[in-house]
């Protein structure tokens, strides 16, 4: 059985995360400032549809969904193991 699993904590805004950061002090730039952000030629050249995140095969994911909630998704415990494994290895150089 599956159930619906939540996680310990919610997403903060920018500015949550900063205060938590500072203390509980609320961070204030100084007057004048601002903040500037260059892109290279390569980015500025990427497809606009980039910007909406990468392509997701809804009808997999709608597939498997299905499967996990009837029980019917195979776990095979051994590919899981090797695969983080060897996924071990590769980032740890």
């Amino acid at each position: 059985m599956i159930s619906n699993i939540t996680p310990p904590f919610l997403p903060r805004s920018t500015a949550e995360t900063e205060r938590l950061r500072n203390g509980g002090q609320t961070a204030v730039a100084p007057a004048g400032s601002e903040d500037m952000v260059q892109l290279s030629s390569q980015a500025r050249a990427l497809p606009g549809g980039l910007g909406a995140g990468p392509p997701v095969d809804t009808a997999l994911v709608d597939r498997i969904g299905a499967a996990i909630s009837g029980g019917n998704y195979p776990i095979d415990p051994d590919k899981i193991a090797t695969a983080m494994f060897r996924d071990f290895i590769e980032f740890s150089g």
